[in-house]
This record gives structure tokens, sequence and C-alpha cells, in this order.
């Protein structure tokens, strides 16, 4: 199968329907939804770039060892493709799909398949306009029986194949259904006049685009590459947003060894996430494999290939797998950590797991432990424990508590933690004042007793729609612009709570109310230093506000700080 560097795009997916490419199951599963794909069809038609896709056809002794998959041609988002139709490579003739999987698919999609059972349909007497800032694109997914209800909604698939010699005939029996509703004999002639010529061009312009020009561009890996060459390729490619982690690719090569670990990974992952509240990968799964088996935290594909680790993680993972289970229990009733956006490092957790893993506790944590492991988490993520060197950290940490448990199994280990974070940041072991401001949303998290992304005003908005804010809780324009408090004074912890994004809209810079929730709302001294300012500032009492604030600011800053403190014994 010979493919040029530019193609047409509708004989690429001709060669899709055909087998001719395939994705190797080192990519990720299939993830745009309906709304990218329909942008992407129309920045087709718009003549705008949709980026160059890179695929590779392997020689076939590394085509043999290379699992991969068909693409999709009626997508069901709710099911699993990587697992289900998950096969191995041959040595039939096809390219391996490394780049471009998502607009591939989208493609193939469009013209000979479904997404959720409804189908890509053109709006034929569409008006296009130069410019796409409305959003008012010419194509929509329709069921069937939508479809029939607007006739002049055509799939793509039956404008394709239009010619010179059956367009007139197309356009013809278009019309005619377009105005099959219409008894006037004058309007049908008019609507007929109006909207002929825009089918025509519409028409001229798809075949143009999809069937016609080369606009499809590939760059095609050499043949002659080597495995790990390839690795190396797959990692440095950033498919529209998506980047292929090294675990990723080098999960490709543990799956040749044990075919099961994909279905195993994904249950795990699909449990510890909570739905969208966090956001664990493979990536997490083989990092902390390699630690708790032995391995070290350096990925490789030597390693991945070692007899005894995939040993290990076969007679083990189900083990480890129970673990993280009731570790990310202990996360969110204990921790309060109840989504990734205060997990401030996934990797800090692994060390916890593997004193689980080690000490034989596979339970959730409780008693003492806990609370040391809570102590840990939180200093970990002060400190930045593991924005550098994170494979050292967790290697070294693995041999701390490996020789601790051989001394004393029953208990978490932090007085070596936290000897060893004081000799490798060379900082002592506090609560440093600064953390107050420069994690002031981990705080508020802490002492909120852990924060949902829940809109109140509207409960059923997915939580992965919503952002968290820290938002002022007397606003910072009147307080600046009025009052004349400096910035430094208005951005501070004690004027600081979290919200979701939509509630910080809603407020619009309004003076708040006595209603408003924050922490330490109902604490004696902080509730009536908080009425007091709302009241001098309703009556414009510059010197009694400014009293007022900082009594306020203050005393819920001094409030928080208790907090924390006996949240973190140390």
């Amino acid at each position: 199968m010979d493919i040029q560097p530019n193609q047409r795009i509708y004989d690429v997916v001709k060669i899709i329907k055909q087998d001719g490419f395939k994705i190797p199951n080192i990519q990720r599963g299939y993830e745009w939804d309906t709304d990218r794909i329909i942008k992407l069809f129309d920045s087709v038609m718009r003549g705008y770039p949709i980026g160059a896709l890179m695929i590779w056809n392997p020689p076939k002794d590394v085509l043999e060892e290379i699992r991969a998959r068909k693409f999709v041609d009626n997508y069901d988002p709710a099911a699993d493709y990587l697992t289900d139709t998950v096969h191995p490579g041959s040595t039939g003739a096809y390219f391996l799909v490394l780049d471009g999987q998502q607009r591939l698919q989208s493609l193939f999609l469009g013209f000979f398949g479904s997404y959720n059972g409804e189908r890509l349909y053109f709006k034929s007497d569409y008006v296009l306009t130069e410019s796409a800032e409305n959003e008012n694109y010419a194509f929509e997914f329709l069921t069937a029986d939508e479809a029939k209800e607007r006739p002049e909604m055509v799939h793509i698939s039956d404008i394709i194949n239009i010619n010179n010699k059956t367009k007139f005939d197309f356009v013809k029996k278009l019309l005619e259904k377009l105005t099959a509703n219409i008894e006037d004999k004058d309007t049908k002639i008019a609507i007929h006049e109006d909207k002929q010529a825009v089918i025509h061009q519409n028409i001229d312009l798809f075949i143009e685009k999809f069937n016609i020009i080369q606009s499809l561009l590939f760059e095609i890996v050499e043949k002659d590459l080597d495995y790990e060459s390839v690795l190396e390729v797959f990692e440095r490619v950033n498919s529209g947003g998506m980047v292929l982690s090294r675990s990723d690719l080098l999960f490709c090569t543990l799956k040749l060894k044990m075919q099961e670990m994909e279905e195993k990974f994904t249950d795990t992952i699909n449990s510890i996430n909570h739905g969208y509240r966090y956001n664990f990968d493979t990536d997490f799964i083989i990092k902390a494999s390699l630690v708790i088996f032995d391995q070290k935290a350096e990925y490789s594909v030597k390693k991945l290939k070692d007899e005894a680790f995939v040993a290990a993680l076969r007679t083990r993972y189900d083990q480890m797998s129970t673990c993280l289970r009731q570790l990310l229990a202990w996360v969110e009733d204990v921790a309060k950590i109840k989504c990734s956006r205060f997990l401030r490092s996934k990797a800090a957790l692994i060390p916890i797991l593997d004193y689980m893993m080690q000490s034989g506790k596979h339970d959730k944590p409780e008693g003492p432990n806990s609370n040391f492991m809570k102590e840990y988490l939180y200093m970990s993520f002060f400190r930045r424990l593991f924005s550098r060197g994170q494979d050292a950290v967790l290697d070294q940490m693995h041999n701390i508590i490996s020789e601790e448990v051989k001394k004393d199994k029953a208990h978490f280990p932090i007085e070596k933690i936290r000897e060893f974070m004081v000799k490798r940041q060379k900082l002592p072991y506090i609560i440093e004042e600064h953390y107050y401001n420069t994690d002031a949303e981990l705080i508020l998290n802490i002492v909120d007793g852990g924060v949902f992304q829940i809109d109140p005003a509207d409960p059923k908005a997915h939580s992965k729609d919503l952002k968290l804010e820290v938002d002022h809780i007397f606003p910072r324009t009147p307080l600046t612009r009025d009052f004349g408090i400096a910035d430094k004074d208005v951005d501070h912890l004690g004027n600081y709570r979290l919200v979701v994004l939509p509630i910080n809209r809603r407020k619009n810079a309004k003076v708040p109310t006595e209603s408003m929730s924050f922490y330490g709302d109902k604490i004696g001294g902080i509730e009536s230093a908080y009425n007091d300012a709302i009241k001098s500032m309703e009556s414009k009492s510059i010197d009694d506000f400014r009293k007022d604030f900082i009594k306020f600011r203050d005393g819920r800053y001094n409030e928080i700080k208790r907090d924390i403190k006996e949240f973190l014994p140390i």
C-alpha cells in the first residue's frame, strides 16, 4: 500500500474502512465529542489547516510484537474499546497511526459510521460565512428520524460521490423535498431560485475539500526504525494537546507479556478516579508498581521485560489495587482531598501505598498512622517535595520505608521521613508563614473539610465543567477604589474563600451579605466582626470600615492558622 505525503481525505477514510490503518494500543482511546468532530469538518470546509498525521509501517518482526486495534465505525461513548477490541498485531500490510488518531477517527465516523447512534449530516442550503466566530456550523449529528424532518440535511456519504452527471438530478430532487409542503407555485419557484445556486456551490465545495484537494498531510516514519526509536518518537509527539507519556508507551511492552493487565489497570483507574474527580492514569500505576516492586522509579523498556518484575506484578497486583482503593478512600475521607485540584502531587501517594504493601496493612489507614500519613502528605505538598528529582525522592523514600518496616511494621515511619525532608531540602520542618498565602487554596480546602466542585444554584452541573476559584469575601474593587485599602491587605488568606466559578461571577463585586458562607462564618468573634464590616461598608464609613475589615480579616486568618496547626500535629 502506497501512502503519499499529501492525500485526499476521502481516499484516506476509505483506506481506514479497508483496515489499512490501525491504532497501536500504545495510544489512548478515542476522546473527542461531537462538537469537536463538527469543528474538524467545518475547518476542512473553510480551508483551515488541521495538522499533519504521523504513521509508521513497521518491519514484520516488530509488527508481530505490537498489539493494535481497528478504527471504530459505530462509536458508543460508554464503551471501552481499548479493552474490548484489542487484538494482536499481524503481518498484514497496514500502517500504525502514531499521531492523529482523534482526527482520523472523527473523519471516519463522519463518512462511514455513527456517534452514539447519530450520523453526520450537512446542511445543503447553508450559507458559508467568512468567519466561524458565530459557531453556526454546516454540520450536525442527527438520528435518522431527525434527519427525515429536515430535508435540507444530507448525509455526507451521499454527497461525496456526486459528479457532474448526477448533480443536476440530485439538486432537483432535493429542492422538491424542500418545497414539498408549499402549495403556492410562485413561492416554490422563488425558493428554488434562491437555494439552487447555494446548494450547487456547497456540493462543489464539499467535494473539492474532501475528494479533490490533497489536504491531508502525512509524516511517514522510516520503516527500518527500531522499536526503541519509535518509542522515542511517540514520546515527543503531541496530538492536539493529548501528550503520550513514557509510561503509556512502555505499557505496550508490558502488555506483550501480560495481556490481562490492560483490563486490570483500567478497572483500578476507573475505581480510584471516582468519576471525574481525580485524574489518575496508567502513568501513576506503572510508576507505583516500579517503586513498590523494587525496580526503582525511572521508566525503561528493559524493566518491563524483566521476568522478576512481571512475576511480582502478576502475583501481587491485586493486592496493590486493593491498597490503592483503600488509600483513595482515606484521601477523600481523612486527608479531605475530594478532587484532583488539591492533590498537588500524585507521586506523594506512592510512599504511603508502598508502606501499606510492605507492612501488610491493606485496609484504609486509621489511628496514629492515619495522622502521620496526613502530616506527611500535606507537608510534602507545602514543601514541594516532588517538584524536583521526583524519581530520586521516590527511590530514597522506598529505601527508608523498606528499612523501617523491617524493624517495625506497625508504625508509619514519620520520624525518618521528617529527617529525610529536612536533609534533602535544607529547610526546617515547620509550617512556614508564607505557606498560608502561597498555598491559600490548599489551606482553605483543609479548613473547609474538603471542597467539591458543586454549584448550589445548579447542582446538576457536572463537576468537570466547573472550576474552583479563590474568591474575595470582601471584593477587591470597592475596597481599593472606595476605601483606599492596599492590594496586599485585600489579597489575603483572611479575606479568601473557595467557590465554583459561577458563584464568583454571580457575586459581581457586590457588598457581601450576612448569609454568605465561608470558613469561620459561625465563630463568634469572626461573625460579629464580619457583620460590623458589612454595616460600615454599606454606610460608606471609611475609617470604621478599614478598622472592621482588618479586625475580621486578621481574626479569621488566625483562626485558620490554629486549625491548620491542629490538623497537622507537628
